[in-house]
C-alpha cells in the first residue's frame, strides 16, 4: 500500500466517485470517512460540521433539487449519523476500556465503528429518505457500500500516510 502515491490513490477514489455520481449511485460517499475522522479527533464538537457536511453532501450526491423540505431532511439525517457515530465510539471505546485521549485504540475498533455505523447510517438514510419507485432495499446497499468504502477509503489513507511518514522518518 505504503508503494503508491497518496496523490494517485485519492485522485482515483475521486475519479470513481464521479463516475458512480453520474449513475445516481454513491460509488464512494467520501463524507462518511470525512465524519469518521471528524467525531473521532474531535468529538461532540465535530457536530456542527459534520451536519453540515453530511446533510450538504448528502444532498448534492443524490442530485435532488434543493428547497427547504429536502435541506431540512437532510440536515436530521445529519444530525442523527453524526450523533449515532458518536454513540458508537463511545460504547466501542467503553467497552473496551480506552480512555478519552483514545490511547489503546487500534485498527480494529476502527473497523467495528465503521462497520457499526455504516448499517446504522444506511438504515437511517433509508428511513429518512425514501426511494424512488419503491427501490428501498437497493437504497440500502448502495448508501451502505458508498458508506462503507468511504470510510474505508479516509482511514486506508491515513494509515498508508502513518505507515509512510514513519518509515521516511
Amino acid at each position: 500500500m505504503t508503494r503508491f502515491s497518496p496523490t494517485l490513490i485519492i485522485s482515483t477514489l475521486l475519479l470513481a466517485t464521479y463516475l458512480a455520481q453520474q449513475h445516481g449511485n454513491p460509488l464512494v460517499f467520501l463524507p462518511a470517512g470525512i465524519q469518521l475522522l471528524a467525531c473521532f479527533v474531535y468529538g461532540l464538537r465535530a457536530l456542527p460540521g459534520c451536519i453540515i457536511g453530511m446533510g450538504l453532501g448528502s444532498a448534492l450526491l443524490a442530485h435532488y433539487p434543493l428547497h427547504f423540505d429536502n435541506l431540512t431532511v437532510q440536515a436530521a439525517y445529519g444530525t442523527l449519523s453524526t450523533l449515532s457515530l458518536l454513540g458508537l465510539i463511545h460504547a466501542v471505546c467503553h467497552a473496551s476500556r480506552i480512555n478519552d485521549e483514545l490511547s489503546g485504540l487500534g485498527y480494529r475498533h476502527i473497523l467495528i465503528v465503521v462497520g457499526l455505523q455504516t448499517l446504522s447510517d444506511a438504515l437511517l438514510h433509508t428511513a429518512l429518505i425514501p426511494a424512488f419507485e419503491h427501490r428501498a432495499a437497493a437504497q440500502f446497499m448502495a448508501h451502505a457500500a458508498g458508506s462503507l468504502l468511504g470510510s474505508m477509503a479516509v482511514v486506508l489513507s491515513l494509515f498508508a500516510l502513518a505507515t509512510l511518514h514513519r518509515k521516511l522518518a
